[in-house]
């Protein structure tokens, strides 16, 4: 069985981090999204499944939109503001999410599943500060489409900003859940 070999895309998220873009063969084939904070080393993953292209291109055009109309957000007592979100079937979603804590604000695209009492929070999710999180949708539309065209040239993306150099590299199937830390809901 040989090892498939998928394009990484890597993006600066100004001095927050790196945004890496790839696909995995599976199963179940899939997108996933890194952002790696390097402040102090943490890192977080957001799984999107391959087939689920074009609801998550919708999910972040529409959290873009709403983080551009900023008419007051509706906070919960958890103080999450939800922007968009998009059905997978099978009881899972993608929300787009801003959070608030105190004066910090968050911006997340999280998983979700429906269980017996409700909705929970899976460990998929990506978080950058709440100020980068428009330049976050835009580079993550940017790997989508860089991903779907099979190129390492850009001809259709949708994020003019600055780029790092593509490579590709051997993609392993599993997640590097050794070095992979998320924030869950409380």
């Amino acid at each position: 069985m040989g090892e498939a070999v998928a394009a990484v895309i890597c993006e600066r998220l100004d001095d927050h981090g790196e945004l890496r873009t790839y696909r995995r063969p599976g199963p179940p084939e899939h997108i996933a999204f890194e952002i790696l904070r390097e402040a102090d080393g943490r890192a977080w993953t957001l799984r999107v499944p391959w087939e689920a292209r074009s609801p998550f291109r919708d999910l972040l055009d529409e959290a873009r939109e709403r983080l551009a109309d900023d008419d007051g957000r509706d906070f919960d007592e958890q103080g999450c503001a939800e922007l968009a979100k998009a059905d997978l079937g099978a009881g899972e979603q993608l929300v787009a999410v801003l959070l608030e804590q105190g004066d910090e604000r968050a911006f997340a695209v999280w998983r979700r599943e429906l269980a017996r009492h409700g909705w929970n929070w899976t460990l998929d999710v990506v978080v950058v500060p709440a100020g980068l999180a428009a330049a976050a949708c835009g580079l993550m539309l940017g790997g989508l489409d860089r991903l779907d065209d099979g190129r390492q040239a850009v001809t259709k993306a949708r994020y003019s900003g600055p780029r790092m150099p593509v490579s590709s590299a051997a993609i392993p199937s599993q997640p590097p859940s050794a070095i992979t830390r998320s924030i869950s809901r409380r």
